[in-house]
């Protein structure tokens, strides 16, 4: 991702990713391009910050809860690396 724009990243992504528009999801990608790693690797962090959200923002997530150790593994890209 490091290597590529907002904009061509954009031009890849499915239709559907780009609604309301095309601009709006090229800006909110900009913004956000820091947060993305150069390992490919979960954070050790990662996965209880995705579980917070969750459970704060979706609604069908709402007081449940879910064992870490069996959503992610960094298998794939230890081995690549």
């Amino acid at each position: 991702m490091k290597a590529h724009s907002a904009a061509e990243i954009a031009a890849k992504m499915p239709a559907d990713y780009l609604v309301p528009s095309k601009d709006l999801y090229v800006t909110a990608l900009q913004n956000q391009l820091s947060i993305f790693g150069t390992d490919c690797k979960m954070p050790s962090a990662g996965p209880q910050t995705v579980l917070s959200i969750e459970q704060k923002y979706v609604s069908t997530f709402k007081g449940k809860n879910a064992n870490l150790g069996e959503t992610y593994t960094n298998e794939f890209a230890n081995k690549a690396s």
